[in-house]
């Protein structure tokens, strides 16, 4: 899977998922919407939870979101959008850096 193409997103693409506004909020849930960010579908069971948490990946896909370098809580992973949890414990501010890992491969960091 390492010949796929490379994770492609931008900060116009990452938003607050009730809103649709690129805005992330702390411990609320946000979308990034792109091109190549999963090599499969998945979505949160119940078997996912951990001890009554979202998993920082969910099984089978090697995603993860990083917002100001925390990994952050996701429940849906497809090639063209990840949902997930902003970390609860961030200080608000005027920007942050976010950017997708895929078994460990990164993507590009973007500021929202």
């Amino acid at each position: 899977c390492g010949d796929r193409a490379v994770l492609r997103y931008s900060a116009a693409g990452i938003v607050h998922a009730i809103t649709g506004e690129p805005v992330l909020v702390p411990d609320s849930f946000a979308s990034i919407y792109g091109q190549d960010l999963a090599f499969t579908t998945a979505q949160l069971r119940p078997e996912d939870l951990e001890a009554g948490l979202l998993p920082l990946v969910l099984p089978g896909t090697g995603v993860r979101v990083w917002v100001a370098g925390v990994a952050a809580p996701v429940w849906y992973v497809s090639p063209t959008q990840i949902n997930f949890l902003v970390p609860p414990f961030l200080v608000p501010r005027t920007e942050v850096e976010v950017w997708i890992t895929v078994d460990g491969r990164a993507g590009p960091v973007v500021r929202v």
